[in-house]
């Protein structure tokens, strides 16, 4: 009997340094995790979450030794990783807005792109990943740095019933076309206010720089130089300008009033013709249910120059300090070009990742192919670090030139703006 207690004992000791052996094994293995933390926009861009549900468990499926923790930040995420960089509480992976990430990637903040990370050789395999034509998007500041979560990109909208009833077939593809038809639609009433539009372009927000930026570009120019100083007294680049303005106060074909709604009222409402905008307002006149047939078509470009237009957007990148930026740059390309179909079917979102649901988007939604083609003629904004102080001297210029100052007046005093940040962030 006494020998029984004492097999019975032994067996259970055994037992007990089994389990826990095995719950040791566990927490080993669990500890061997490597751990990504990825910051989101959540709460003021509900649209992510929903992008982005379910890919967590998929991903953790298919790269078990990594462990995915998203925070969706609810407001301010560049706010909130300036902060977290200063403290040492830095993420491994961030979404970003494109005209944002420069200021961090100028300090060495934020990762290039490691393609062998992510099972491709060079530049020609990483941007095979996506439609055809997204270079000018994707490359900034000389290197990769990012996978798009959204881009977009600037094209024109119309109204086709209001085409139709002027014996239009489709809009013209020049800027000098669009101007002689827009005449066909504009009305004022006796007391020179305009009640019916033919050409709209957006001037509240940032859309101005976005404007001033295409002119440019199309004329053969750019805001700056290739040796780094200022391009708006380039020639070129000034009789664009001035053939902008011209559009306002000769010709007489834009309206010159302040605070348009023009995105939220005026079009949706079938009042305007034409307005130049974004491949995301597709989700925008669905939503509104405007009272017409609105199509797509590409961006006007000025006669005798070059097509060209501006694409911006955010994108996953990789802080530079990560102690996993393998992992990461996994995590990054899983939940974009891996899932690039979920983005816009769940929350319609365009990310051009490559694959047949490209196929199947078009032909659910045809007015999204002119927005594709702009792509090889797309150039990403503003990448600079002093970004913002950029934009608000376009604006305040864009202020004085349809307020009536001259042309080469407004230019040299932008210039002179320019340069004085461009000499301003030399210095840090």
């Amino acid at each position: 009997m006494a020998v029984f207690r004492r097999w019975t004992t032994v067996a259970f000791c055994l037992v007990i340094i089994g389990f826990l052996a095995i719950v040791g094994f566990a927490g080993m293995a669990e500890a061997a995790k490597v751990q990504v933390t990825y910051w989101t926009p959540g709460t003021g861009n509900q649209t992510y979450r929903t992008a982005q549900e379910g890919l967590e468990a998929l991903f953790e499926k298919r790269y078990p030794d990594i462990d995915v923790k998203i925070e969706y930040v609810p407001s301010d995420i560049d706010q909130k990783l300036t902060i977290a960089l200063a403290s040492g509480t830095e993420p491994d992976l961030v979404t970003l807005p494109t005209r944002s990430a420069p200021k961090y990637i100028a300090q060495g903040l934020l990762a290039p792109i490691d393609f062998s990370a992510i099972g491709v050789k060079n530049e020609d395999g990483f941007l095979k990943l996506f439609i055809p034509g997204m270079r000018g998007i994707l490359r900034s500041m000389g290197d990769y740095y990012f996978f798009p979560t959204e881009v977009s990109v600037f094209g024109l909208w119309y109204n086709e019933d209001m085409l139709t009833k002027a014996g239009l077939e489709r809009p013209g593809a020049t800027w000098q076309q669009l101007a002689q038809q827009s005449l066909k639609f504009i009305q004022r009433d006796p007391s020179g206010k305009w009640t019916q539009w033919g050409l709209m372009v957006m001037r509240g927000w940032i859309w101005p720089y976005f404007t001033w930026l295409t002119f440019a570009r199309q004329a053969g120019g750019d805001w700056i130089t290739p040796d780094g100083q200022p391009g708006f007294l380039d020639p070129r680049v000034v009789e664009a300008i001035q053939y902008y303005q011209d559009l306002y106060l000769r010709y007489r074909v834009l309206d010159p009033s302040p605070s348009l709604d023009v995105e939220g009222t005026i079009f949706p409402s079938g009042k305007a013709a034409f307005v130049v905008g974004v491949s995301y307002q597709l989700q925008n006149w669905k939503q509104a249910k405007v009272p017409f047939e609105v199509k797509s078509a590409p961006h006007p470009y000025l006669e005798g120059g070059r097509r060209s237009t501006v694409a911006y957007g955010y994108g996953n990148f990789v802080v530079a300090t990560s102690k996993h930026k393998k992992e990461a740059w996994q995590v990054a390309k899983f939940f974009t070009v891996d899932n690039a179909e979920n983005w816009f079917t769940k929350a319609g979102l365009f990310l051009p990742g490559a694959g047949d649901w490209i196929d199947e988007l078009v032909k659910r939604e045809p007015n999204i192919i002119p927005f594709l083609q702009e792509l090889p003629y797309a150039q990403l904004e503003i990448v600079h670090p002093m970004y913002s102080d950029i934009r608000s001297a376009i604006a305040a210029a864009d202020r004085d030139l349809i307020a009536g100052k001259s042309t080469r007046e407004v230019l040299s005093t932008l210039n002179d703006k320019l340069k004085n940040i461009l000499a301003q962030s030399a210095k840090k």
